[in-house]
């Protein structure tokens, strides 16, 4: 995928999914990197989809080490899905002093991942 195409497909992700402080965007973006790996086109492929889930699993629970939760407003300690909540996110520049390192665990993570199930292939 182009990477103007990837940012655009992500775009929505940021604060928690359309900054309503759910799912964090990079866990959510290591969601779509695990499918585009793991899963098929075919409904009925239940081993990638099994697999699939199992590596989605995995990376929420190491993920859950690093960081405590996988939730945006519990991560930034912050709930954005306010304007209060966005605007005291913006004055404290959490969007890019906090927000990388999440980004940074989840390629990490599943760097990590994918070195140990290509070792068991």
């Amino acid at each position: 995928m182009e990477e103007e195409k990837a940012i655009k497909v992500a775009g929505a992700f940021g604060g928690g999914v359309g900054h309503t402080g759910g799912t964090c965007g990079a866990v959510n973006g290591a969601f779509m990197v695990i499918g585009l790996k793991y899963a098929d086109t075919d409904a009925k492929n239940y081993k990638a989809m099994k697999k699939s889930y199992a590596v989605a699993r995995e990376f929420i629970k190491q993920f859950e080490i690093l960081n405590g939760s996988t939730i945006c407003k519990d991560l930034i300690k912050c709930d954005i899905s306010t304007s209060e909540g966005i605007k005291y996110a913006i004055d404290k520049n959490l969007f890019t002093s906090v927000c990388p390192k999440f980004v940074r665990n989840s390629v990490e993570i599943l760097e990590e991942l994918f070195e140990e199930l290509f070792k068991e292939d």
